[in-house]
């Protein structure tokens, strides 16, 4: 897990269930911060599941299509002719809701509420797939392990490996209105003893 301010890209907090350690027959001991990036001592990342619907969501918006943005998302659909960025035509992709989403007519707020993934894979497919990954990357977003999205129709729904450090900053974006900030988890670097005028700016 990973908090990060919004508007200023202070990494407030990072936390992970496993304690810290190199013993491999230890269990619930690892060296590895999974809260990172694979090239700043991490791992390759966790996919990020119905957390990319935002990017959908955002992409829509950006586009001028509003929040009243309506579609039947049935139970289990088939979704074809979305493009990737390099213009290629997607195969035809199957797409289902989980067992907790509704089915029937959603816009952006019912289909939010629901985590509808039949409406967001309408809505991807509407906006553009690779406007979305695109609206994904302004935010920050990039894969853990160093290698390029996979901009593909399932895009929406999550499947890509990203750091929890990357995704809350991606998240912190949105809450500051759009304010991109770079990660930083160090406030300052001291030389000597701390007054109390360099432990107000720690703070």
């Amino acid at each position: 897990q990973a908090i990060v301010a919004p508007g200023n890209g202070r990494v407030r907090a990072m936390a992970q269930s496993l304690r810290y350690g190199f013993d491999e027959n230890e269990p619930g001991t690892t060296s590895i911060n999974l809260s990172v990036d694979r090239a700043d001592g991490g791992s390759t990342g966790f996919q990020a599941g119905s957390t990319f619907k935002v990017y959908a969501l955002a992409a829509a918006l950006d586009s001028g299509r509003g929040y009243e943005t309506s579609f039947d998302a049935p139970k289990e659909m088939s979704i074809g002719e979305m493009s990737n960025c390099e213009g290629g035509t997607m195969s035809s992709w199957s797409v289902r809701n989980a067992g907790e989403s509704d089915e029937g007519s959603h816009n952006m707020i019912s289909a939010t509420k629901g985590s509808v993934n039949t409406y967001f894979a309408q809505l991807q497919r509407r906006v553009g797939l690779c406007e979305t990954s695109q609206m994904a990357e302004t935010t920050g977003i990039h894969r853990a392990d160093g290698e390029d999205l996979g901009v593909w129709s399932s895009f929406v729904l999550g499947d890509q490996e990203v750091s929890p450090l990357t995704l809350a900053n991606s998240y912190a974006v949105f809450a500051s209105r759009g304010t991109y900030c770079e990660p930083n988890p160090i406030a300052a670097i001291l030389t000597g003893p701390p007054d109390h005028k360099a432990t107000e700016e720690i703070r």
